[in-house]
């Protein structure tokens, strides 16, 4: 079971504050893949490797031909994950994964 601290984030003098997500803090970035890395301190980071020690292709961001394609949000809702991103201003997509 995930066990996220609530709020989800929250503002400590004057700075946003991330939550923890079973005791780690996780970020994702990407442009073809959506990649995640984690931290125990916020500071050092380790990305996901698969068993070959390559990035972890989480889920693929829709990159289309003509641009570039930026996260938006990542949102879990009804036991999926909801992935929005814009592509250079002229559209707004989103990808599902489980």
């Amino acid at each position: 079971m995930i066990s996220i601290e609530r709020p989800f984030t929250k503002m400590v003098n004057g700075k946003i504050i991330a939550p923890r997500i079973n005791g780690k803090y996780w970020m994702y970035w990407g442009e073809l893949f959506v990649n995640l890395a984690w931290s125990e301190n916020g500071k050092d980071w380790y990305p996901m490797v698969d068993a070959k020690g390559e990035l972890l292709k989480v889920m693929e961001t829709g990159q289309y031909k003509a641009g570039t394609t930026f996260a938006e949000g990542l949102v879990r809702f009804k036991n999926k994950w909801f992935l929005y991103y814009g592509t250079a201003d002229s559209m707004v997509g989103v990808t599902i994964s489980d």
